[in-house]
């Protein structure tokens, strides 16, 4: 009977140098973001480039990151669609810390195409729609988040903060 070691996947191990990278990354984005590069020059494919956007991230590179996440997102194309839709989440909020809401609810309005039914996406979203003072949309999303996880408490915080915009001073306390 082969060992664990001789039956994991190459995919396995490509993942487990991603997090490892991501976690460094996350401590010393500086050093993570030029180790993620080497590692890209040397074949680390989708999962380099994650580490990648995820350190310019760090960084506060926002839209260099968002823009990797995006062009991760369209090359992921023989990966599953919950993976696509969380690089597209991913760029999403990249836009949002680089003060670009529009581009950010292009962004969420994708991952949502391709994994609709995800409450993180829809309170992401609201998110956009509240920077583009569009608040109605907001809480469209928020409710529908709240039908799909209505224990998730950052959802009904939002909604609440959205209905005080369009004075629904009632039901924001009621969130």
């Amino acid at each position: 009977m082969p060992d664990a070691a001789a039956q994991r996947r190459p995919s396995d191990d490509l993942a487990m140098l991603h997090d490892r990278c991501v976690a460094f990354a996350r401590t010393n984005p500086k050093e993570g973001l030029e180790r993620a590069k080497v590692w890209k020059d040397q074949g680390g494919g989708f999962y380099a480039d994650h580490c990648i956007a995820m350190a310019l991230f760090l960084l506060h590179d926002y839209a260099e990151a968002a823009q990797r996440f995006e062009a991760l997102a369209t090359a992921m194309l023989g990966v599953p669609v919950a993976q696509r839709a969380q690089a597209l989440d991913q760029a999403g909020q990249s836009w949002l810390a680089a003060r670009e809401p529009e581009r950010a609810k292009a962004a969420f309005d994708a991952a949502i195409q391709l994994n609709g039914d995800d409450a993180d996406l829809l309170i992401d979203r609201s998110e956009a729609f509240a920077d583009l003072r569009r608040y109605w949309d907001a809480i469209d999303d928020l409710n529908r988040a709240v039908e799909l996880a209505p224990t998730r408490a950052e959802a009904y915080i939002y909604r609440g903060t959205a209905y005080r915009y369009v004075d629904a001073r009632d039901l924001a306390l009621e969130d």
